[in-house]
């Protein structure tokens, strides 16, 4: 998972995923809850299976975990297993559409987050009677990076020397942990906790295990900085690691990648989730574990944002609505004065709708787009027929020294000067530059 997403490989495939999804919708609505019409079902689980494996092509693992439920919950409907098929009939059409706009983001250039399809997920859960799912079940960070290099050489241990010590380490981790949990105000604790991970960090000599504690102590470091709570997922990761740590003490040095993704999703949730992915945290280990994981950006920002299927069909509305007024831009600039009306309306609606998709800069820009046109009813015809802006890149000079208008093409801001010195046009042509008018400086 990374904040800048390759959008090619998916531009390749996209076509077929939303080919796949309308079909799923389809059969999802021949269906309808009938239960003589539960064959429309397997045929939606075919197309939901075959947007998944374009999907998993492109490498969105975040994205296939989502899938995996949508088919697990179109299951269980085809099956007759679930007890209320209106609810989970309505969760799977979110889903579908959340996962359409979830696309369709990712090709306009947004980070790919999967986080932001968590509350869908949960609902597809519910409707299926499943456990409740971890956030680190659509976190899915780059684990093929690693740490970086130790200061100090790792420590030489026999067989049996790694043995006692590994042994003598765990045992200090889960009195530590015991004390903590009963107590997490317990400060000693986490300390004990700490140096017992370190220490085993110290004795692995292979990458990949040594990732998984190094990223261990950073996440124990959060909690005795302050930088995490004791929150209930917060002690179900402490306890994993407890897991791993008898595991290796047992002779299994192998780590499940589930369990260090929930490491690092700590990691970057440590001090809070801010615009940037995470405030600054107190502890300087967890600034390091996420600057070498690339964890900053890998989470939504905190706050409501509008429903994924709102926002969808705002931005189809925002689309239709520049249409239109291209269109009436089109008329106007061609002569048609009654075209201005039309665009105004349009302009305004552009405004309005930019302002709703919670895009920064697409809201200053449809704002620009508003005020040009408020501008453009407010001033004369006669003001305005060499000026106006919007397309050509071709600039041109007049020597006049009546007021104009200009509308640059990058900022879509009017200026108001004595002379025009650039003016932009969409469908129109430019007039060539006098002979008589010098080229300015």
């Amino acid at each position: 998972m990374s904040a800048t997403f390759d959008i090619g490989p998916l531009s390749w495939v996209k076509s077929e995923i939303d080919s796949s999804l309308e079909r799923a919708r389809a059969a999802l609505q021949a269906y309808g809850g009938r239960a003589d019409a539960r064959g429309e079902l397997r045929n939606c689980r075919a197309q939901l299976h075959q947007a998944a494996g374009a999907v998993q092509i492109v490498g969105l693992e975040g994205v296939s975990r989502f899938f995996e439920e949508t088919e697990a919950l179109t299951a269980d409907l085809e099956a007759g297993r679930i007890a209320d098929e209106q609810r989970a009939v309505r969760a799977l059409e979110s889903a579908l559409t959340a996962i359409g706009a979830y696309l369709s983001d990712l090709m306009e250039g947004a980070p790919d987050q999967p986080l932001r399809l968590f509350p869908t997920l949960e609902a597809l859960c519910e409707a299926r009677g499943a456990p409740r799912p971890a956030e680190a079940d659509l976190f899915y960070p780059d684990l093929s990076l690693a740490p970086p290099p130790r200061e100090k050489p790792a420590v030489r241990l026999s067989r049996e020397e790694a043995g006692a010590y590994l042994r003598s380490q765990s045992a200090r981790f889960q009195r530590a942990l015991v004390k903590w949990l009963r107590q997490p105000s317990e400060r000693d604790a986490l300390e004990d906790m700490l140096a017992a991970i370190d220490a085993v960090e110290q004795a692995q000599s292979v990458p990949a295990q040594r990732a998984f504690w190094w990223a261990s102590g950073a996440f124990i470091d959060a909690l005795a900085k302050g930088d995490l709570g004791p929150d209930p997922g917060v002690r179900q990761v402490a306890t994993h690691v407890e897991q791993q740590l008898r595991r290796l003490v047992e002779g299994s040095p192998s780590v499940a990648e589930r369990v260090l993704r929930e490491v690092l999703y700590w990691v970057a949730r440590a001090g809070g989730v801010g615009g940037a992915g995470a405030h600054e945290a107190a502890s300087s280990r967890v600034l390091t574990a996420r600057q070498a994981y690339r964890l900053q950006g890998s989470l939504p920002q905190e706050g409501a944002e509008p429903d994924v299927s709102q926002r969808m069909s705002m931005a189809l509305a925002l689309r239709e609505s520049l249409a239109s007024a291209k269109d009436a831009w089109t008329k106007y600039a061609a002569g048609i004065d009654s075209a201005l009306a039309p665009f105004v309306q349009h302009a305004r609606a552009i405004a309005e709708r930019g302002s709703r998709l919670g895009n920064a800069d697409l809201a200053a820009l449809s704002l620009e787009i508003s005020r040009v046109a408020d501008h453009l009813e407010g001033a004369s015809r006669h003001a305005l027929t060499e000026a106006v802006a919007m397309g050509s890149r071709r600039p041109c000079y007049w020597p006049r020294a009546q007021p104009r208008t200009t509308v640059t093409c990058r900022s879509i801001s009017i200026v108001r000067s004595r002379r025009c010195r650039r003016a932009w046009r969409w469908p129109c042509s430019v007039p060539k530059r006098p002979a008589s008018c010098p080229r300015p400086a």
